[in-house]
């Protein structure tokens, strides 16, 4: 099942969203009048969401798949000079990339969520914990262990 595309409106309380949810809301309205499509990036994260519990596996591959796609896309914008290097050389391993390159690339906007400016350690932890378990499984066939709602779940929804 492919994600539902087209027009639509958003309706909720601005109270419900807190300080700037009217900014917020007139954002997301824009972007939905634009009718633009989804990123192919969430367009699979979607997809992966809805395997979670039918065939987790699928759910996997398509989660982490997600996930790179929507970093190199998110690289592509930031650094357009990137943009060639990161979508036709080989990358090094995910969990790497976010964890060593992600916190060097330009800001468009600051969020204060702590003292780290980094990822959580415990989200570079299941991102590398599951792209091991998909490269043995996409590599080798090897069957993958029961996988936790945490991992797929997590990743895909």
């Amino acid at each position: 099942m492919m994600p539902a595309r087209g027009r639509g409106r958003v309706r909720t309380s601005s109270v419900s969203l807190g300080l700037g949810a009217a900014e917020r809301m007139s954002e997301v309205q824009r972007l939905l009048d634009a009718d633009l499509d989804m990123p192919v990036g969430h367009e699979l994260l979607v997809e992966a969401g809805e395997y979670a519990f039918a065939s987790p596996r699928s759910s996997l591959v398509l989660s982490l798949a997600a996930l790179e796609v929507g970093f190199k896309d998110l690289v592509g914008k930031l650094v357009p000079g990137a943009a060639w290097l990161v979508a036709e050389v080989p990358s090094p391993p995910l969990e790497r990339m976010l964890r060593d390159y992600l916190p060097s690339l330009p800001k468009v906007l600051e969020i204060n969520v702590g003292a780290a400016d980094t990822l959580i350690p415990t989200v570079t932890a299941e991102v590398r914990k599951a792209n091991d378990l998909r490269n043995n499984l996409v590599h080798t066939g090897t069957r993958v262990p029961q996988l936790g709602s945490s991992l797929v779940g997590g990743l895909a929804g």
